[in-house]
């Protein structure tokens, strides 16, 4: 589903437990005629063979970004809130 038109992009993704369970799912599956469309069903190919992970997520942690925006703000703060004496 296309987040932000609400409509169907038109394909999906299927996990199964087996090799073997897959490819049964392409033979039966592929060409079959649904609501007068014949559907196409594939086994994924990558581009390229994807790298080991080292068992930890590297992307984007949202949470990280909070803490470090929020840092920013108290020094921010701080720096502003000083206030020198007028005499």
């Amino acid at each position: 589903m296309d987040p932000i038109l609400r409509e169907s992009r038109g394909f999906g993704f299927i996990t199964f437990d087996t090799n073997e369970a897959a490819l049964e799912a392409v033979r039966e599956m592929d060409g079959y005629d649904m609501e007068g469309k014949e559907i196409i069903v594939e086994i994924a190919k990558r581009a390229k063979p994807r790298k080991s992970t080292p068992g930890r997520y590297l992307g984007h942690d949202r949470r990280r970004e909070r803490m470090r925006s929020r840092e920013r703000r108290e020094r921010r703060y701080r720096r502003s809130s000083s206030y020198s004496s007028r005499d």
